[in-house]
């Protein structure tokens, strides 16, 4: 990730795969979210994981845009 010789988007690519792989991907909701719940309590988890899982995704996507306006100072 840190080798000048490799091109910025492959080290951009690189960080992006450690962040992933350190954080996580967000899950993908494929069910309907307002139907089949067995309780109210089920449904609130499910939505507390949902925003956590959102807020965990944003905040890797703006270390990312760091990460490449960093890269792009250093090649200057």
């Amino acid at each position: 990730m840190s080798d000048q010789a490799n091109p910025p988007n492959a080290r951009v690519a690189a960080a992006q795969a450690l962040l992933d792989r350190g954080y996580g991907r967000p899950t993908s909701v494929v069910e309907d979210i307002e139907e089949g719940w067995e309780s109210e309590e089920d449904r609130q988890d499910f939505m507390s994981q949902y925003l956590s899982d959102i807020k965990r995704l944003a905040e890797a996507e703006e270390r990312a845009e760091q990460a490449e306006k960093r890269l792009a100072e250093l090649q200057k």
